[in-house]
């Protein structure tokens, strides 16, 4: 399986692509968006590792783009756990800066992925903070 990493932290990215490697799969490392964008259009690679703040071109965007393009690869998103999210932003990176849908749709899915977690007994939950966003929270 050959890998493409989108990581702008050059030393996590070298070790990531160690770890991968020393597993048996091929990896390619990226430093941002652009280039991430750029290297899956040759088709060679099977899943990506996609962080989510990066130069250039953040990763939902590169995520939103490959989508549009139709491309189906299996991403997986990096990102710092306990960094907040506010609400609009999920509105504006995921819906896009003209829709007109509101913070109660957001609400929405945020309860189907909790759903999901429990469901997988995951160790993270979401965490809301009233006025202010959503993080990733360790379970103890």
């Amino acid at each position: 399986m050959r890998i493409l990493l989108a990581e702008d932290e050059r030393s996590l990215a070298r070790a990531l692509v160690a770890l991968l490697e020393k597993n048996n799969y091929s990896a390619d490392a990226v430093h941002d968006g652009v280039d991430a964008l750029e290297y899956l259009k040759s088709g060679n690679y099977d899943s990506l590792i996609l962080d989510i703040m990066m130069p250039r071109m953040d990763g939902l965007e590169v995520l939103r783009q490959l989508r549009a393009e139709g491309n189906p690869i299996p991403v997986l998103l990096l990102r710092n756990p306990r960094q907040l999210v506010p609400t609009e932003r999920f509105l504006e990176r995921i819906w896009g800066y003209d829709s007109e849908v509101e913070p109660n749709v957001v609400w929405v899915y945020i309860a189907y992925l909790r759903k999901k977690l429990a469901a997988l007994r995951a160790d993270i939950q979401i965490k809301a903070t009233r006025n202010a966003g959503y993080s990733l929270e360790e379970l103890p």
